[in-house]
């Protein structure tokens, strides 16, 4: 999805086949980047607040391994943009800026009827630290 989002986007401005390229690849590594960050989050709030799959890339993987492809797939999407940004500039930004949040992102977790978010008790970063 987050690949076609990329194309989308890429089509509707108007961009050249080869910008396009580049925004389907970082579609494809922020797409894959955001699940494996997921299945991350899963293992290290042991599935809190997420619905628990046992098919999961940690499963597979390896914590260590999913954390390394958390890195690789970062500096690929981020590699990406070079391109666009000596065209655009600054507008290319915010797909800097999602590329980060998909991987320190935390989210919510439920206790009882209240949710904590943001809390350094009750968040985990993707490395499995509270904070």
């Amino acid at each position: 999805m987050a690949e076609c989002l990329g194309v989308c986007g890429g089509l509707l401005g108007r961009a050249s086949d080869e910008e396009v390229e580049a925004l389907r690849r970082y579609g494809r590594s922020v797409g894959v980047l955001y699940k494996l960050v997921d299945d991350v989050l899963m293992y290290s709030n042991e599935g809190a607040g997420k619905m628990r799959s046992n098919a999961n890339a940690v499963s597979v993987l390896g914590k260590d391994r999913a954390l390394e492809l958390v890195e690789e797939l970062r500096l690929k999407a981020k590699k990406e943009l070079e391109m666009l940004e000596e065209k655009y500039g600054n507008k290319v930004l915010p797909l800097h800026s999602f590329v980060d949040y998909a991987v320190e992102r935390s989210f919510a977790i439920k206790y009882g009827d209240a949710t904590a978010s943001n809390n350094a008790d009750s968040s985990a970063n993707v490395d499995g630290n509270k904070g």
